[in-house]
């Protein structure tokens, strides 16, 4: 049986990890024997059981999984996030080891906010593999178009990452008399925090009573609740972290993505299986292409990336989140139904499974 090695700094709660995780049923699934091998202890995600985990925690470790994938043919290794895709550059360069980079940030915005220091080895690396011409899968064209212009790379596949079925919103009772907006994700700077926390600022100034609510977890936390401490017309909900945000996924109304940057943006997904509306930035490069799809907005509405300007930004998404309390949107919901499910199936498990055979084919695994 051939394997599958997921190169992966952390299992921890994040975008690329979740994933990661699917990515490994996916290609079990596929018939392959597939492990996760974490280069720090951290573990928080819950790992199938048919999916082997491997902790690269020290030297003797590493030096016994570079021997195990030492001109191994059946083995393939898959990294993702940049430290992994680093490491499995140097796994090809020394034991001409069958690597493979996923890249999951959108390149151009995203590393242009990591320290000087992370930008010049990102640029080495990335101008490395394509050098050596490593295959690179992008889970969006906007990734892979970046990675050309910024690197020279043209091996790049794109591959975007997929969502399971869940019930789609004719199965889940929306409550219009209460609008609720959702937050899901990582509370960092590169997700927009601090242009959500204006816009919602100024949102309470003009008397407009909602509900929003944030679920995540990051170093924006303590920014955030301070900044929302004084709301008075909206009722702010700060959960954290949780391991099943369903619940807030079939309460909500409308999701908010308001990133500098979003690579690909796997909750835009699971907010449209759970009936959600999105309001999202138009910022480099998932949510603007997957949306792409709803030609008139009838689910979803976008204002300007906030990278290009903040203030406006943080102006039309204020505007935005305003006009949608006051009037309720007047698409029938058999029409929303019926683009989300459209949008989903170019998504779908079955759909990613069909582009990694083709992929595995091109690459003579």
């Amino acid at each position: 049986m051939k394997s599958v090695n997921i190169l992966i700094p952390t299992l921890n709660v994040g975008g690329g990890e979740k994933a990661a995780i699917k990515n490994a049923s996916l290609f079990c699934d596929m018939g392959y024997d597939v492990t996760i091998v974490v280069f720090l202890e951290r573990v928080i995600l819950e790992v199938p059981p048919n999916i082997k985990v491997k902790k690269i925690t020290s030297l003797k470790k590493f030096i016994e999984f570079c021997a195990s994938i030492h001109h191994r043919n059946d083995i393939i290794n898959i990294s993702m996030l940049e430290r992994a895709n680093a490491i499995n550059i140097l796994l090809f360069l020394f034991l001409k080891s069958n690597s493979v980079l996923s890249i999951h940030t959108a390149p151009k915005v995203g590393f242009n906010n990591r320290a000087v220091y992370k930008r010049f080895f990102i640029t080495f690396f990335y101008k490395l593999s394509s050098i050596l011409s490593i295959p690179i899968i992008s889970v969006s064209n906007g990734i892979a178009h970046d990675l050309n212009e910024l690197y020279g790379i043209k091996n790049s596949f794109v591959i975007p990452n997929f969502i399971p079925e869940r019930q789609l919103a004719r199965d889940i009772q929306k409550d219009n008399d209460n609008v609720r907006f959702l937050f899901l994700g990582r509370l960092e700077k590169i997700k927009g925090i601090d242009v959500l926390v204006n816009s919602i600022q100024k949102l309470d100034e003009l008397d407009c009573q909602c509900t929003i609510t944030f679920v995540g977890n990051g170093s924006q936390m303590r920014f955030l609740s301070k900044s929302l401490d004084n709301i008075k017309n909206i009722n702010i909900n700060i959960v954290g972290e949780v391991d099943d945000p369903s619940p807030y996924l079939s309460e909500s109304n409308y999701l908010l993505s308001t990133s500098y940057a979003e690579g690909f943006g796997l909750v835009i997904l699971e907010a449209l299986s759970f009936g959600c509306d999105v309001v999202y930035s138009k910022c480099d490069f998932g949510p603007r292409e997957i949306l792409s799809y709803d030609v008139n907005n009838n689910i979803s509405v976008g204002f300007l990336d906030p990278s290009i300007d903040f203030d406006r930004s943080s102006d039309e998404l204020t505007n935005i989140m305003r006009l949608l309390v006051k009037n309720k949107n007047s698409t029938s919901d058999k029409c929303k139904e019926v683009i989300r499910s459209d949008i989903l199936s170019l998504y779908s498990k079955e759909e990613v499974k069909s582009k990694y055979n083709l992929f595995f084919k091109h690459v003579g695994f």
